[in-house]
């Protein structure tokens, strides 16, 4: 598809997030970025054709990407034990139990015939992945441990701190480590 039909649906697909997002800055106690998501929401959703278009960002409406994994983090709840969801990727047991919630803000969830709903996660699902290919050369490219660089990068961006991994050393054994 041309690059504007790919970031409209892109857009899309984002748009309801704003809303959810909304909510759990609300939830958070950040009413600045309840009322900034609020906002974007509505603009998008008015001005913007359902999204298509993202008239907030042009309008310098930032937005914050809450979501309720990162409220319950706010809520003192401890984030668990780091684990890898086939087809979802990586994620938290808290970021698990939060998932049902985070989901009310799919576009999928506002299509209700059945055939247009397998379309629209489809589409949702393949604007995804497109979006992502760019990271996963990056890690392909640039990774010794996969694994490792993409269970750090991911706890860091959630605010959780990873415990530190076997420290690894192409020096001998009986190598100096330090002064």
């Amino acid at each position: 598809m041309p690059e504007p039909v790919r970031r409209g649906i892109a857009n899309m697909s984002a748009n309801p997030g704003d809303a959810t997002s909304a909510i759990n800055g609300l939830l958070q106690g950040h009413m600045d970025y309840f009322l900034d998501d609020l906002t974007r929401f509505g603009v998008n959703t008015s001005i913007g054709l359902l999204g298509f278009f993202d008239v907030a960002s042009e309008m310098s409406i930032e937005s914050h990407h809450l979501n309720f994994s990162r409220t319950l983090r706010t809520w003192g709840v401890p984030a668990g034990p780091y684990i890898v969801l086939p087809l979802l990727g990586p994620s938290t047991l808290r970021a698990v139990v939060a998932l049902p919630l985070d989901s009310q803000g799919s576009v999928v969830r506002w299509v209700h015939a059945p055939a247009a709903r397998l379309a629209v996660a489809g589409l949702d699902t393949t604007s995804r992945r497109a979006q992502l290919l760019p990271l996963t050369r990056i890690v392909d490219e640039m990774a010794l441990d996969k694994y490792l660089l993409v269970r750090d990068g991911y706890l860091q961006r959630e605010g959780v701190p990873s415990e530190p991994s076997e420290e690894r050393s192409d020096a001998p054994d009986n190598a100096p480590t330090g002064p």
